[in-house]
């Protein structure tokens, strides 16, 4: 395997899988860069969070869930941060979740949030767009 060009795996049942590397991950990480207010919105669903520059963030979805927890950099030089997000008052979401997050390229530079969480339950991944 030659490194940060693509990896090529299969699931348990037979289905291929094809990761390619994408240069953004190289861009350095930033709590300076990740905070502001960040949103989402499918249909009639909508969330949104905010994240301070000290690396916390609080936020809430049309669903009634709240969402809290905290932002850091494992490593400045690569655009990766870890995430760790408590939520609360979800009919069926609810609880601790720990995951990661990279900025992405989207109508700007920089412009999305892209995360995976994980709880005992539950996988969430999904994008914020920054608002203007």
């Amino acid at each position: 395997m030659r490194e940060q060009e693509w990896l090529r795996g299969e699931t348990e049942n037979g289905t291929t899988i094809d990761l390619a590397f994408d240069d953004q991950f190289n861009r350095s990480a930033s709590l300076e860069k990740i905070s502001g207010v960040w949103f989402m919105s499918e249909g009639e669903y909508a969330s949104s969070i905010t994240i301070d520059s000290d690396g916390s963030f609080f936020g809430d979805s049309t669903d009634g869930c709240q969402y809290s927890g905290e932002i850091d950099i494992p490593d400045a030089e690569k655009n990766i941060y870890r995430m760790a997000m408590t939520a609360t008052g979800c009919a069926h979401a609810a609880g601790s979740y720990e995951g990661h997050a990279m900025l992405l390229d989207h109508l700007g530079t920089e412009d999305r949030l892209a995360y995976g969480l994980v709880s005992s339950g539950y996988v969430i991944v999904n994008q914020f767009s920054r608002e203007d």
